[in-house]
């Protein structure tokens, strides 16, 4: 005590070093210096990366299906499509019918109606029409009625078709009248010009009786221009 009152200072006690064993070796340690409020940070940040990478992963099935989606809504709207004639359409048109009996020609013109349905694979149609001739003193008043089939043999605008029919014909020469009875059938084409309108031409063959002298055959060739009404899909 008295030497420590003196300032005499005790010697210090040196720690022996530890003895290496043998077949051990220490490897160093080496640490990153990081402090807590930059770890909390990172890891903060990768937590929430990898909580986005989840809801991508989730999403993307019902992202890349409704892009999908878009993307044939788009392709529809830019693709032109083929015009077509649609089941429950309506066709008013007016044609011009060249005549010919026993070398006799004439003209008839014609205003007509037609209702379009489906018929399986086919479209059926019911047509109906209202013909007038004037031929020197000789005038004649047609009502027809027709039912056919049309088809769609490719992907444009013709239609063939193919009716069948008949109806009545008054004639009238001053006061003298008589009724005629024409039946037969009829082929030809509808041509398209867009979803609201078209051409047809055809060929029309009919049987002639009730004729006061004797039944006969009578050919003509139609050709007329329709406009088509409700004609959606």
């Amino acid at each position: 005590m008295d030497a420590m009152r003196r300032g005499v200072a005790w010697p210090h006690r040196r720690s022996k070093p530890h003895a290496a064993v043998p077949g051990r070796m220490r490897a160093p340690v080496a640490s990153l210096p990081v402090r807590g409020g930059a770890f909390s940070r990172l890891w903060a940040a990768n937590t929430l990366l990898l909580a986005l990478t989840c809801v991508c992963i989730a999403v993307s099935p019902h992202a890349a299906h409704a892009a999908s989606k878009q993307a044939l809504r788009l392709l529809k709207l830019r693709t032109p499509t083929a015009p077509g004639i649609h089941p429950n359409a309506w066709e008013l048109g007016v044609s011009v019918a060249l005549t010919r009996v026993e070398g006799t020609n004439s003209a008839t013109a014609i205003l007509r109606a037609a209702h379009f349905t489906r018929a399986g694979s086919l479209l059926g149609v019911a047509e109906g029409e209202a013909g007038y001739t004037h031929t020197g003193p000789l005038d004649a008043l047609d009502l027809d009625l027709t039912i056919g089939f049309l088809t769609h043999p490719s992907n444009g605008p013709v239609y063939p078709f193919i009716d069948f029919g008949g109806g009545v014909r008054q004639e009238w020469l001053g006061s003298f009248r008589v009724a005629r009875h024409p039946v037969g059938g009829d082929v030809g084409v509808r041509v398209l010009a867009g979803n609201r309108a078209l051409f047809r031409i055809q060929y029309r063959f009919r049987r002639v009786l009730d004729d006061p002298v004797a039944d006969f055959d009578e050919h003509q060739i139609l050709s007329g221009v329709s406009i088509l009404f409700g004609n959606g899909p």
